[in-house]
């Protein structure tokens, strides 16, 4: 059941706001009819962007003030382009990779525009279990899914090549390449990562250009995994089904049947068209 919006538009919204987590085409024509002070809103383009957002809770927000003056404002400087803060992705990691529910609270991903690229925030629990790599914080550190990492995956299904960007609270990443399923063609690429960190949880901040992206990046999946030996955990973004689970199955995170639908033009508009990457285009690796 939705969060109950209070204003003038809370007649056009109830029955299409099932939920804070589903904006669709519908919300945005809706929106598109309603006032403000006799006014019509006419910010399509804005309205297009947010509908695209299927888990932005700023979005939400944002559309829970519409019927205020400040809401309106936000509007009008999202649809202008003054400012972007409202242009983001959220995901929550809530699920071990077959499908139990986390024990914990979720770690987050968050997606923003950046120059040149994306911005990865992660707020996340600290385990600092297993103990920190050996390797010097802010630099690559090979085998670091061994140790306590998020980890998000980029991937172009036609291609089947994809982006696997490790981030770790102590401070190391890993930036690795993939062409085919599992075949790394690329690997320790240099990364702007910044690690924020208190006794029980970290913060950090990636810079990814968009070189590193493959061509037609259209799915995505996100994993965390901390705990050493029988303690070991490994959490997916979208796990494996339980009904589909078999006697003796690992956790693998290079199962791309189960990456979901990724739209960077939920980022970037309708218009936008993903650069070419020079990186890319000297792949000679093929599925």
């Amino acid at each position: 059941m939705g969060r109950a919006v209070h204003s003038c538009t809370q007649r056009h919204l109830c029955s299409v706001l099932p939920s804070e987590t589903d904006l669709n085409l519908d919300l945005c024509l809706s929106l598109c009819r309603c006032n403000w002070d006799g006014a019509p809103c006419g910010l399509p383009r804005t309205l297009y962007q947010l509908a695209s957002f299927r888990t932005c809770n700023s979005a939400y927000a944002l559309l829970s003030q519409l019927s205020t003056g400040k809401g309106r404002v936000a509007c009008v400087l999202l649809a202008t382009g003054i400012v972007t803060s409202f242009q983001k992705m959220e995901f929550k990691i809530e699920h071990t990779w077959d499908s139990l529910p986390v024990s914990h609270e979720p770690v987050q991903i968050r997606l923003k525009l950046s120059d040149g690229g994306l911005l990865m925030e992660i707020s996340a629990p600290f385990f600092n279990d297993p103990p920190a790599p050996l390797g010097e914080p802010g630099k690559p550190f090979n085998g670091l899914w061994n140790y306590e990492v998020v980890e998000a995956f980029f991937l172009g299904e036609k291609t089947k090549q994809y982006l696997e960007v490790e981030l770790c609270p102590h401070g190391q990443h890993l930036v690795l390449l993939l062409s085919g399923r599992r075949r790394i063609w690329k690997q320790e690429l240099a990364l702007t990562f910044e690690v924020c960190r208190t006794e029980t949880k970290w913060e950090g901040r990636a810079h990814l250009p968009w070189s590193y992206f493959p061509p037609s990046t259209d799915k995505f999946n996100a994993f965390a995994i901390h705990g050493s030996e029988d303690k070991r955990t490994y959490e997916a973004l979208y796990p494996v089904p339980q009904h589909e689970i078999q006697e003796g199955q690992k956790p693998d995170f290079h199962h791309l049947e189960l990456f979901k639908q990724f739209s960077l033009k939920a980022l970037m508009g309708e218009d936008w068209r993903q650069p070419e990457s020079d990186l890319w285009m000297s792949c000679k690796h093929t599925d």
